[in-house]
């Protein structure tokens, strides 16, 4: 979704950082990773990448017909859980 359905959606005035942060740079900033240092902002769309990624096949794909995300999240939760021993 771009910056505008994200802010229509929202139904709020965000500002393009806080729009950002919530969907990459906040994570980026934890990484210490520069999404941009191989490939500039303004190269790095969807469509640009798309366009690139010529040998890969970048066609969205649906859920399996017994997953959903509610059930993909919960999955998630158990994992992280086992995993902590908890």
């Amino acid at each position: 979704m771009d910056r505008a359905g994200l802010r229509r959606q929202a139904q709020v005035g965000l500002t393009d950082l806080e729009i950002d942060k919530i969907t990459w740079r906040n994570a980026c900033e934890f990484y210490r990773f520069d999404p941009f240092t191989h490939i500039p902002r303004e190269q790095a769309t969807v469509g640009a990448l798309r366009a690139q990624a010529t040998d890969v096949d970048t066609t969205p794909r649906a859920l399996a017909p017994d997953e959903t995300h509610s059930n993909i999240l919960d999955r998630m939760t158990r994992m992280t859980r086992e995993r902590a021993g908890k």
